[in-house]
C-alpha cells in the first residue's frame, strides 16, 4: 500500500500559473490562425508562404505559426519541469 500523498496547494504547484498562461496564449493563437484559414478558405483565398516581396498576411501567418511553436516547447518544459518536481500529471490541466 503506498503512503497517502497530499495534493499541494495550487500556489505550491511547480509552474501551475505558468502553465495555465502558456496554455490560454497558445489557444488564442491557434484561435486566430484557424480564424485567418477559415476566411481565406470562405473567400477562395490560397495562403501562401512569406516570399522575397513579402505581405503583410504572409507576416502575420509566419508571426503566430512562430508563436504557436515557442508556446507548444514552453508548455513541454513546463510540464516535464512538473513532473520533475513531483507533480501528478493532472495537476497542471
Amino acid at each position: 500500500m503506498q503512503p497517502f500523498r497530499s495534493r499541494p496547494s495550487s500556489s505550491a504547484r511547480p509552474g501551475r500559473r505558468a502553465c495555465g498562461h502558456s496554455a490560454k496564449s497558445f489557444a488564442r493563437v491557434e484561435a486566430e490562425l484557424a480564424s485567418m484559414r477559415a476566411d481565406a478558405a470562405a473567400r477562395a483565398f490560397t495562403l501562401h508562404s512569406e516570399t522575397s516581396t513579402g505581405s503583410p498576411t504572409a507576416n502575420l501567418l509566419r508571426q503566430l505559426e512562430t508563436r504557436q511553436a515557442a508556446l507548444r516547447s514552453q508548455i513541454e518544459n513546463i510540464e516535464e519541469e512538473a513532473r520533475h518536481a513531483g507533480a501528478l500529471a493532472g495537476w497542471l490541466r
